[in-house]
């Protein structure tokens, strides 16, 4: 496939530690892509998290259809 512009898909499938995390796609290249999990700071004012697990996909910027 095409690697000049993926399409990258990527959830959290664990939601450890007491505060809330996002996902944060960053500096994606067709052969790097690094994935930052982005904790909010309504709770407290730290934003150091616990590790999470996450899934990705990575797919062409083609035409391309996902089936459930």
């Amino acid at each position: 496939y095409d690697q000049s512009d993926p399409v990258i898909i990527a959830a959290m499938q664990t939601a450890d530690g007491g505060d809330t995390a996002t996902l944060r796609i960053d500096d994606h290249s067709p052969n790097t892509t690094q994935i930052y999990v982005s904790e909010e700071t309504s709770k407290d004012q730290e934003t150091s998290h616990v590790t999470e697990t996450v899934v990705t996909l990575v797919a062409s910027d083609d035409s391309f259809d996902l089936y459930a």
